[in-house]
């Protein structure tokens, strides 16, 4: 049992893996930045990013073009 990214990449790597989808639900996990406290300057910076490429369609974009869509947060109002 593995995260997403992690399966789709075992299933790239090995001709015998295959991806079996639960057949409920599994908890869903967010990924995030860690940065050092105490750098609010640079954390504005990340979440800033994170929000435009959000907005502006590219995380979708690149997640579409990794297979990664289906895990991809895009709601914008939920920052």
């Amino acid at each position: 049992m593995t995260d997403y990214p992690s399966s789709l990449g075992v299933k790239h790597s090995y001709t015998w893996a295959k991806v079996i989808p639960p057949t409920t639900q599994a908890a869903q996990l967010e990924y995030a930045y860690a940065i050092k406290k105490g750098q609010p300057a640079w954390l504005e910076v990340i979440n800033n990013f994170v929000l435009r490429v959000k907005s502006d369609g590219r995380l979708l974009r690149y997640a579409e073009e990794h297979n990664l869509a289906p895990i991809a947060i895009i709601d914008t109002a939920n920052n």
